[in-house]
């Protein structure tokens, strides 16, 4: 049985972006502390937790560079 994660869930809602990476969209955020890097996805959600990280190779949803759909809300809430 595979993991569900967290991409596989904007992918359901959103569909997949063919050839498109979330490093490479508007709505990745990054963040540092220190020699620790992280990223999260603010059309996700973000939290302090481990929990909301993102990882920049997966294939992008279909959310993609566009904004966001009216009245969207994060899936994951600040």
């Amino acid at each position: 049985m595979s993991v569900l994660r967290k991409i596989d869930t904007m992918h359901k809602l959103f569909g997949i972006s063919p050839g498109k990476r979330c490093g490479d969209c508007q709505h990745l955020r990054t963040y540092q502390q220190g020699q620790r890097r992280w990223f999260k996805c603010e059309l996700y959600g973000t939290s302090a937790s481990v929990a909301t990280d993102w990882v920049k190779k997966w294939d992008a949803c279909g959310l993609f560079d566009k904004p966001a759909p009216k009245g969207y809300r994060q899936i994951i809430k600040t």
